[in-house]
């Protein structure tokens, strides 16, 4: 099954490259050839030696919120927070 019909499967595979993260979860849900094409370690060693990725700084937060239950073992419940900056501005 090609990519894109019509295209040539390496013409393709530079049009999946180019599209943002962000939409990388509606590309997986066009097909399964996209699906496959996205998660493969590959395709994001394609996209950065294309140029196509973006440096981030990823700090990821957890939080204790007490339980307050009024019976039974008391197990703290975590809650976490993910923050992203994006270092070229």
């Amino acid at each position: 099954m090609d990519f894109i019909p019509g295209l040539p499967d390496d013409v393709a595979r530079q049009c999946l490259i180019r599209v943002s993260y962000e939409n990388f979860s509606t590309i997986a849900a066009v097909c399964r050839v996209w699906k496959s094409e996205v998660e493969d370690p590959d395709f994001f060693d394609r996209g950065k030696t294309a140029g196509y990725t973006r440096p981030v700084f990823a700090m990821a937060q957890a939080r204790v919120v007490p339980n307050r239950s009024s019976g039974g073992m008391k197990c703290p419940t975590l809650a976490y927070r993910v923050t992203l900056l994006d270092l070229n501005g």
